[in-house]
């Protein structure tokens, strides 16, 4: 009997943190955090829905958050009595509290498309991390996420 698996990959340097080195404007609340995002400026949001005040990447953070529970999303039925693999990359606004805000989670890319979208981002909403941290307090941070699954 064959082994199914997914695997996490943690981004790129460690921090796991998207590596532009701006904060990002959110959009209004119809459109996705990373739809229209920008690397230029920051812009103040509802804190009661997102407790953010604005959202940092990269290196403009004197703390990175760090992974407390990454639990593997789970493989797809189809996918996995069909023995089919894939790769997603996510990206995902992680507030104050650790926590992946819903609604954040975009996905950058999926191979193949349709098979593991709706398991990620699934997945990815259970997740809980250490805050960021900037200046002293918690602030928000996007973070950008490979899952790869494999049939072993």
């Amino acid at each position: 009997m064959k082994k199914i698996c997914v695997i996490v990959i943690m981004a790129l340097l460690g921090c796991g943190c998207v590596t532009k080195q701006s904060k990002v404007d959110l959009p209004p609340q119809h459109k996705s955090p990373t739809e229209t995002a920008t690397e230029e400026s920051q812009v103040s949001i509802d804190s009661t829905r997102f407790l953010c005040d604005s959202v940092f990447t990269g290196d403009d953070v004197d703390v990175h958050t760090k992974p407390l529970t990454m639990k593997a999303p789970k493989y797809p039925k189809k996918a996995k009595e069909k023995h089919i693999e894939g790769k997603v990359i996510c990206e995902f606004i992680i507030d104050t509290t650790g926590h992946v805000v819903s609604g954040s989670v975009e996905i950058i890319s999926a191979e193949p498309e349709g098979i593991f979208e709706e398991a990620v981002i699934e997945g990815v909403l259970q997740w809980t991390f250490s805050p960021a941290v900037r200046d002293g307090r918690k602030v928000c941070v996007k973070w950008k996420q490979p899952i790869e699954f494999k049939v072993k």
